[in-house]
């Protein structure tokens, strides 16, 4: 059974007693690809709420959700949060995080972290069983709900000041109080915040119920905060700052995927996406294309104006009768194509 007890609007005090909360691990080498568990965590002014999962909407935080949430796969293998079983060590050394969670025997306690949450932060600890040595990295996601962060606004940095604005703007609102925000954070199903000037999507990450969400032309480096936004099938990064996309991998319901105009060097996050339709990467800095070639045969990809080795497509069209991923190497290689010399490229032709 969990006991919750709420303190005060202004100091939130949240006590979970887990009884029953397990970790569930078929084994080391499936352990070992699952690497960590993510969940989030938000504050407002009177609880704290957690993602449900296949729901659309934050839930108070309460024994069935923290369970969903962090079981998984098997009954083979059994970790718990009880810590005269387990040894929890914080790993991320942040103070913020040692302010705002707290692991007991068998209880784990939340504290709103007030002015030290600055921005979207992720506490990382790992969870060791004692007996068998086994480990599990439990990563927990701190961030707050829009309307807290509104009401937050005149004490948080600028970079949440300008979020908050543009998505009040959007809403055509100006109190935080005011219901059409409330009414928004249920119901909207896309937000447009393109050329915005937006550096800091912390307060992006409680809309869970969104489904397409335009952030193109914009400043982000970050898109951890994110995570959460589980139920998205559009999202529309290009022309940012993005040197990284790893986060990207917990969107698995993402259809369509736009990152044009950043400085990503890597992709292998969006092999995760099993549902993707369409990707574009173009003019980024991507030098291996491999992940593209675990995709599903039939997403359609963009990626010209990156510095990949073209002897791919060299090799494409000297075996493409028997490549697997024709449609996608014909997507990545139709400007190579174009620049073959005419006569090697029809002798190119005739070997196919």
């Amino acid at each position: 059974m969990i006991r919750v007890d709420q303190i005060s609007n202004r100091n939130i005090l949240i006590i979970i007693r887990i009884l029953s909360v397990q970790l569930f691990l078929t084994s080391l080498p499936i352990f070992a690809l699952t690497n960590d568990i993510l969940i989030n965590v938000f504050f407002n002014d009177k609880n704290v709420l957690i993602e449900k999962p296949e729901s659309d909407f934050l839930v108070p935080v309460i024994e069935e959700s923290l369970r969903e949430s962090l079981a998984v796969f098997s009954e083979n293998k059994i970790f718990t949060l009880d810590t005269s079983i387990v040894r929890v060590e914080n790993i991320s050394g942040l103070r913020v995080c040692d302010k705002a969670i707290e692991f007991h025997k068998k209880t784990i306690t939340f504290h709103d972290p007030d002015k030290l949450l600055e921005t979207y932060t992720q506490c990382k600890y790992k969870i060791t069983n004692n007996k068998t040595k086994q480990s599990v990295f439990l990563r927990i996601g701190l961030n707050r709900t829009f309307r807290s962060w509104c009401r937050k606004k005149d004490s948080s940095s600028r970079e949440i000041r300008k979020t908050v604005d543009a998505i009040l703007d959007i809403l055509h609102v100006k109190c935080c109080n005011d219901y059409s925000v409330k009414k928004s954070l249920v119901i909207a199903k896309m937000l447009n915040l393109a050329d915005k000037k937006i550096v800091d999507v912390s307060p992006v990450g409680s809309f869970t119920n969104l489904r397409a969400l335009w952030l193109n032309d914009n400043l982000i480096s970050n898109i951890t905060p994110l995570t959460s936004l589980k139920n998205l099938f559009v999202i529309s990064l290009s022309n940012n700052k993005l040197s990284t996309i790893q986060s990207i991998k917990y969107l698995k319901n993402s259809r369509w995927v736009f990152l044009n105009q950043n400085h990503i060097t890597k992709i292998n996050a969006i092999t995760q996406l099993e549902n993707m339709k369409v990707f574009t990467a173009e003019d980024n800095d991507i030098i291996d294309i491999s992940p593209l070639l675990n995709l599903r045969m039939n997403v359609k990809v963009k990626i010209d104006g990156n510095p990949f080795d073209k002897n791919i497509c060299k090799d494409f069209l000297a075996k493409k009768s028997s490549v697997l991923h024709k449609d996608i190497l014909n997507d990545i290689c139709h400007d190579y194509i174009k620049i073959i010399p005419a006569k090697i490229a029809k002798i190119k032709q005739k070997g196919i």
